[in-house]
């Protein structure tokens, strides 16, 4: 339906963004399996960079809300944005490794 609304390229993007990828059962039922960080990972950078730009953004916005999450999980973001955020946006958009960059620094003194 995605891609007869919106085209080829929103579906594949999508596709990619998405953390769990469907697996086919029988009888037509579908059930989401969650795909490994890394191998997702890989898959955004290797995607377009209209799709990665995305994803930066997305995680930018992340980084700014994390006032209201849980200390664990301000952890996990951060190492998470360094291991595999941080040089997609190297090879991505040097605005958003800066911003992004700052954005670690900043919550890395802070907490």
């Amino acid at each position: 339906m995605i891609r007869q609304l919106f085209g080829v390229k929103v579906n594949e993007a999508l596709k990619v963004l998405s953390h769990e990828k469907p697996f086919y059962k029988r009888h037509g039922r579908i059930i989401k399996k969650p795909e490994d960080k890394k191998d997702y990972f890989n898959a955004v950078r290797h995607s377009p960079v209209l799709t990665r730009r995305v994803k930066l953004a997305d995680r930018l916005h992340n980084l700014l809300t994390l006032d209201f999450c849980t200390p664990e999980k301000q952890v996990r973001k951060l190492k998470e944005t360094r291991e595999y955020i941080l040089p997609i946006a190297q090879e991505t958009d040097i605005r958003f490794y800066k911003t992004i960059k700052s954005k670690c620094d900043y919550w890395e003194r802070k907490i």
